[in-house]
């Protein structure tokens, strides 16, 4: 691993050792410890510390990337060489305006020391105190407790010089028992705002609620989403619609709909990689100040996210949303808010005549970009609403659904937000998260009932 100081001296190297016109170089370090547990009882305990340098070198118009894992001068010569290989064999690219230049960052506070340094043993306490909650009502516990650090610099040949230390916790918890399962999420920089309890008590009471759950005809419903489910339904856009490359290349929702009303009036959806309500970050991985981005004003379509490829072209200035190298899918923004509203869940349950809970979906894909076309299943509790109560538990539900469309029939929303994050296997871990309400939602498409039971 590296600190600030060896950083400093190995991103000069590499652009003191550059033959390149312009040269960036991005050091990304991970200092993360991951607990496992499964069928209540802890599984696997993992720590890795590592660290990946990221080059890229503009010869011209053209543009050659590298990376390494080692910080050697050997390693940075070949990874110097292999970038400006790479760009020469390129072709033009026209709208390559050069890399970005300076700009001023905003101080951020993102790294909590007792959090980056929570051990081990400390994790098994934690995973123990839910295992002991499951299993007072007989049920299974399986999941996975995160903590750990992850520390971003940056420079490039034109003075960009940029460094910051991310803390995190994430833990997921799903309960199970015959018939029925339930789930839970934390997501924080900060280990000392983790409630234990309160985690397992809302995995518990899902999981004993959902057994014995019915099928029911698939159809047209009111629904109530759960943030964890309103997040499933944000992220795919993120990637599909919000970002300037998806933009440009006539693929997005968003193409010619700028100024348009496309959402419901009272949904307002934006992105602040600033934001301490979220997982915070001052800059991109280019080293670009982060920048709200507004996408939807009281449902009307304001705007996508950039990196100084995309902004180049259209020539405007980055939003500083520069994805991780290479950074194929365009400049995706990673820290997405949805504006709160009035109402509590109870309240949205109690104003539903007849309509289907959802805790959370599973195995959602894209179907049809340009119409924010998704499917997917619920998962850990479907409920049956009638009355304005929750009378019994349904089994998983299949779903055909655009998006736009949903959010254009949200009638509630709740005034508590949560901050739901990616499991920490399948990213680099506490720079991604979305911070949701809970939305009640007039019409909703599901296309059939799964037989499976509850899926871990």
């Amino acid at each position: 691993m590296v600190g600030r100081d060896e950083w400093k001296e190995i991103l000069q190297k590499v652009l003191g050792l550059s033959r390149a016109d312009q040269t960036e170089a991005l050091i990304i370090t991970q200092d993360i410890s991951l607990t496992r547990f499964c069928n209540s009882a802890i599984s696997q305990n993992v720590s890795e510390k590592r660290g990946t340098l990221f080059i890229r070198a503009l010869m011209g118009k053209r543009i050659g990337s590298a990376s390494t894992h080692r910080f050697d001068d050997k390693a940075i010569q070949r990874g110097l060489e292999k970038a400006t290989e790479g760009a020469l064999i390129q072709p033009p690219n026209g709208s390559l305006q050069s890399l970005p230049r300076p700009k001023p960052l905003q101080p951020i506070r993102s790294f909590y020391g007792k959090t980056a340094r929570y051990s081990p043993s400390q994790r098994a306490e934690d995973i123990q105190r839910l295992i002991q909650t499951a299993s007072e009502e007989d049920l299974i516990a399986h999941g996975a407790h995160c903590t750990g650090a992850v520390k971003v610099g940056i420079a490039n040949s034109l003075g960009v010089d940029a460094y910051c230390a991310h803390s995190g916790v994430t833990l997921n918890i799903t309960m199970t028992c015959q018939g029925g399962s339930g789930y839970s999420h934390f997501a924080s920089r900060n280990i000392e705002e983790m409630d234990i309890l309160a985690i397992g008590r809302e995995a518990l009471e899902m999981c004993l609620a959902s057994r014995g759950a019915r099928p029911i005809e698939p159809g047209n419903y009111e629904v109530v989403l759960n943030s964890y489910a309103v997040n499933d339904l944000l992220m795919p856009m993120a990637s599909i619609g919000l970002n300037a490359l998806a933009y440009q290349e006539q693929r997005s929702f968003m193409c010619n709909q700028l100024g348009e009303k496309l959402l419901g009036e009272n949904v307002t959806i934006w992105d602040n990689g600033l934001d301490m309500g979220g997982f915070n970050t001052p800059f991109d991985f280019e080293g670009m100040p982060k920048r709200e981005v507004t996408f939807f004003q009281n449902g009307i379509a304001k705007g996508v996210t950039h990196d100084s490829l995309t902004a180049g072209k259209m020539g405007v200035e980055s939003t500083g949303h520069r994805s991780l190298p290479p950074g194929s899918g365009g400049p995706i923004p990673r820290n997405l808010f949805m504006r709160g509203g009035n109402f509590s869940l109870e309240e949205m349950i109690r104003s539903t005549e007849r309509g289907i809970y959802i805790h959370r979906f599973h195995y959602v894909n894209v179907s049809e970009p340009k119409r924010a076309i998704i499917t997917g299943m619920t998962r850990d509790g479907t409920f049956l609403i009638e009355g304005g109560k929750i009378i019994k538990p349904l089994k998983n539900l299949r779903f055909t659904q655009s998006i736009l469309d949903a959010l254009s029939a949200v009638s509630l929303i709740s005034k508590e937000t949560k901050l739901v994050a990616p499991e920490a296997e399948y990213e680099i871990p506490f720079l991604t998260g979305s911070v949701v309400p809970a939305l009640k939602i007039e019409n909703f498409s599901f296309s059939g009932v799964s037989e499976s039971g509850s899926i871990r």
